[in-house]
């Protein structure tokens, strides 16, 4: 099995500090599709079972600097790279989807990591509330 995602790092926006404006993603919706579509198919070469994870949310509105560069993440943005991700998906009916992004929006447990701007889970009891959400899909999906 293989469990493949990625999201995060392409919807980061340029970001002009000035006037806290959001710009272009780090990769256009179009080509983050595109990209998809290649690796689902490289992936297809293995003969593994395929399961995409839903990119987990960006819970408020954040700002830094990569690479020198002003960069940003919107409160949000997850659930239009997500739609995206979807849409290539479902051309591909025999490949699982493990919804972190919604367990991790219903979990109550994760209500303090939601009001923070950081998309990381450095707390070691949010990790394993996540790790072990990842886990479950994985069993489950390898009894299929």
């Amino acid at each position: 099995l293989i469990q493949f995602n990625h999201g995060l790092h392409d919807l980061k926006q340029l970001y002009n500090e000035e006037s806290g404006t959001y710009g272009t993603y780090q990769v256009a919706i179009e080509d983050y599709k595109k990209n998809l579509e290649r690796e689902i198919a490289i992936m297809k070469k293995t003969g593994a079972k395929l399961m995409w994870c839903a990119t987990t949310p960006v819970p408020n509105n954040s700002s830094g600097r990569w690479g020198g560069v002003a960069m940003g993440r919107r409160k949000d943005e997850d659930l239009v790279f997500n739609r995206a991700a979807l849409e290539v998906i479902s051309r591909h009916p025999e490949i699982m989807v493990n919804d972190l992004n919604g367990f991790i929006r219903r979990s109550r447990s994760l209500d303090n990591w939601r009001k923070g701007k950081d998309v990381h889970f450095w707390d070691r009891a949010e990790q394993k509330i996540v790790g072990r959400a990842v886990a479950d899909a994985i069993r489950k999906a390898l009894e299929k």
